[in-house]
């Protein structure tokens, strides 16, 4: 556990930040009718990018999207392992383009100091990116404040259960925010596993010496694999542990 001197300064850290761009704050907290036209613009060239130069280098083989078609509306979790930095735009792009008319576009959060202190800042958070804060000491409800506006507002988010990158994950590295927008707010999940991301250079790029894999799962709901019983992070393993079937299956 963080001392409550260390989360104080994160917490004051962020408002400073948040202070400094204004700008970002409001467009994340009220005003997604002007922010998701810019992200689905953004997503729509990223998509035109991957599909048509990265998908081949990479020489990814997309499977399952034939489970997208159950999806009748937005406020989706993507849940999925999380290998390289590529990941969330590599899954979103995955997505068929026809499907983001159903769940509006496609969020993922990420460390705030990528959007705040980078370069790339603004470029990313274009793509749908939005800020985390974490070990800031507050409850699960402030710190996925965001996310719950997110799926309410009928946009549908890319989360990674670990929190981290990780060359060989396990469920039980499993997070417990997950598991507490699955048992609090109850959006359908679609699990997603990713295969062979990890530090993907640009010789592997030239080269195309990469094997990309992202299959999709079947969506289903918290009714369909917990209970009131369940802590979060058990919801989240169990989460986690549908991804590392669909992992599985793809090494077989």
């Amino acid at each position: 556990m963080y001392k409550n001197g260390y989360a104080q300064k994160l917490i004051l850290l962020r408002r400073s930040v948040e202070k400094k761009l204004d700008f970002f704050a409001k467009l994340k907290q009220k005003s997604f009718f002007i922010a998701v036209p810019i992200f689905s613009f953004f997503q729509y060239l990223i998509y035109i990018g991957c599909q048509n130069v990265f998908y081949f280098l990479l020489n990814v083989k997309i499977i399952g999207i034939k489970n997208l078609t159950q999806i009748k509306r937005g406020g989706i979790l993507i849940a999925a392992n999380h290998h390289g930095a590529w990941d969330p735009f590599l899954i979103g792009s995955a997505v068929p383009r026809n499907h983001y008319k159903v769940m509006s576009c496609l969020r993922f959060f990420t460390y705030y100091k990528y959007i705040y202190f980078k370069l790339y800042g603004p470029l990313l958070w274009c793509s749908g990116a939005y800020s985390v804060h974490p070990h800031t000491g507050q409850s699960y409800a402030v710190t996925l404040k965001t996310t719950v506006d997110i799926l309410k507002n009928n946009q549908s988010v890319v989360m990674f259960p670990t929190g981290k990158r990780e060359l060989k994950f396990h469920p039980h590295s499993a997070k417990p925010g997950a598991g507490y927008l699955v048992k609090e707010h109850k959006p359908t999940i679609i699990p997603v596993a990713i295969t062979n991301t990890h530090n993907i250079s640009l010789k592997d790029l030239l080269y195309r010496r990469r094997n990309v894999s992202i299959i999709f799962g079947k969506p289903f709901q918290y009714d369909d694999f917990a209970n009131e019983k369940d802590e979060y992070r058990d919801i989240s393993i169990k989460i986690l542990e549908r991804v590392k079937e669909l992992e599985e299956s793809e090494n077989r």
